[in-house]
């Protein structure tokens, strides 16, 4: 593979395809949202055609200035651009891991698409090849490998499966995730189509609002909140639920020596290598619901991987296992044993009792001092008033209970969390930096907040002990410097 290559000449329709679908759900709601509503939809489909066309056109000179190559010197080398002429060379030694997915219109023509990742790149890919015929991509990707692992690749028969998510596995995990951003998107459009004024004329979206009304349960006063959040609620969990179905689909986890691979994907088809030499961190989560049937789920996150998005910030290796099962996967990543686990001091459970007893006070004293002003205000009794204040007394213990730390010989575990319960487990080899804050009320209490980060993303927005006894959180330093 040392002469240049072209991607595969179906990439040119496939990336046009690609291109036209992102654009197609936005278009659709401007045209619905547009003055005559859904008759402007019979526009959408000479938009598409114009669109793809131009798609085309452009991905044909983008097809015409691309190639790629790997050199002698364990690089890869691509240049790119049509206007603006672009010449990358990334050494193999820099990419963290490779992955091959599969799109819908991809699948159709019969390519596939490469992506390699490397240390630094947070927010794209710095490989992408869309698209090559399944047959390059399945040599690229040994190539990459038996290069920068020293090692041949031309067999992988001796491939040791880890898990399988068998499809009962998949149903409960996308049903008992907390899916947020689909509920929350649900909720603020049915409440919009709800309470948004619309003239009384004949288009058909305003049939569709009306229909929409017209169908909420009764019993729930003239607005019918209750039932429409509901319905939301639903709708949007079961979205959520649907799209994690989707993703997880045929979930396999198998290792071929020091690299771990990755194939899930039911319209996006994804196989990913990951190297274990270059996991930072290995993450256990769950939630209630999990917590109560004794599963979780096993993430890890590599050094510079590009998934650092607030919504997809992690690497799944285990969507949902028996604990045990769990932690016994974690341990062939990240061999680790610890003692015992320490907790944060008892008087931290004070400062939360106050926090939560501020809070519930003052939306006691709005609810008092409201109902003067709102009918579903002057509806509750009065002695609801105390229930913010046995909440919180509750929810500091919870709050309390479920922080946990543990300095074992050579890695740190981190526990936080009661509704997104996550553990973290880090070598200290991977740490780049710790930090050690007081804000002015832990400085009366004498506690702190350690905060440790490595080359990982996650680390430097989620990885703290907060409120840690202060000579404890500055004794860390001392046991990093005496393991480095």
């Amino acid at each position: 593979m040392t002469d240049a290559s072209r991607l595969h000449v179906r990439s040119i329709v496939c990336r046009a395809m690609d291109d036209v679908s992102l654009s197609v759900v936005l278009v659709t709601g401007v045209l619905f949202v547009y003055q005559d509503g859904v008759r402007n939809l019979r526009y959408l489909l000479p938009f598409v055609l114009l669109y793809f066309l131009a798609a085309a056109l452009w991905e044909s000179l983008y097809w015409s200035r691309f190639t790629y190559h790997v050199t002698d010197e364990d690089e890869i080398s691509i240049r790119s651009g049509v206007f603006r002429r672009r010449h990358r060379t990334v050494p193999f030694d820099r990419i963290e891991h490779v992955r091959l997915l599969e799109s819908p219109a991809s699948r159709l023509f019969g390519v596939t698409g490469i992506h390699c990742e490397t240390a630094g790149t947070r927010d794209k890919s710095e490989v992408e090849l869309r698209y090559v015929s399944p047959e390059t991509a399945s040599r690229l990707r040994n190539t990459l490998e038996s290069r920068r692992l020293a090692r041949s690749h031309a067999s992988r028969s001796d491939e040791t499966r880890l898990y399988d998510l068998a499809p009962c596995r998949l149903a409960a995990y996308s049903l008992l995730r907390i899916h947020y951003a689909p509920v929350i998107f649900a909720v603020g459009t049915v409440v919009s189509i709800a309470i948004l004024p619309f003239e009384a004329t004949a288009s058909l979206d305003v049939l569709i609002v009306t229909s929409v009304r017209s169908v909420l349960p009764v019993g729930f006063g003239s607005s019918k909140w209750g039932g429409l959040i509901v319905l939301a609620t639903i709708a949007g969990w079961g979205v959520g639920a649907a799209r994690s179905a989707i993703r997880l689909y045929d979930f396999r986890l198998t290792r071929d020596d020091d690299t771990l691979y990755r194939r899930h994907g039911l319209l996006t088809r994804v196989e990913a290598e990951i190297p274990i030499d270059n996991v930072q961190i290995v993450r256990c989560s769950d939630n209630p619901l999990f917590r109560a049937l004794g599963q979780t789920e096993l993430e890890i996150q590599t050094a510079g991987g590009s998934e650092i998005m607030p919504f997809d910030s992690k690497t799944t290796l285990v969507p949902l296992a028996p604990r045990a099962d769990a932690e016994e996967i974690a341990r062939l990543v990240l061999p680790f044993d610890f003692d015992e686990t320490a907790t944060v001091p008892k008087y931290a459970r004070r400062r939360y009792l106050v926090r939560y007893l501020l809070a519930g006070l003052l939306a006691a004293s709005a609810t008092v001092l409201g109902r003067d002003y709102a009918a579903a205000l002057a509806s509750i009794p009065l002695a609801a008033s105390v229930i913010p204040v046995l909440v919180a007394l509750v929810a500091a213990h919870v709050r309390w209970s479920n922080i946990s730390y543990a300095f074992g010989t050579d890695h740190l575990r981190v526990c936080n969390g009661f509704w997104r319960r996550r553990e973290y487990i880090l070598p200290y080899r991977n740490v780049q930096r710790y930090t050690v804050s007081q804000t002015v009320l832990q400085r009366r209490h004498g506690l702190s907040t350690l905060r440790v980060e490595t080359a990982a993303f996650p680390l430097s927005i989620g990885a703290s002990i907060p409120d840690v006894d202060t000579e404890t959180a500055m004794e860390f330093g001392d046991r990093l410097r005496r393991h480095l």
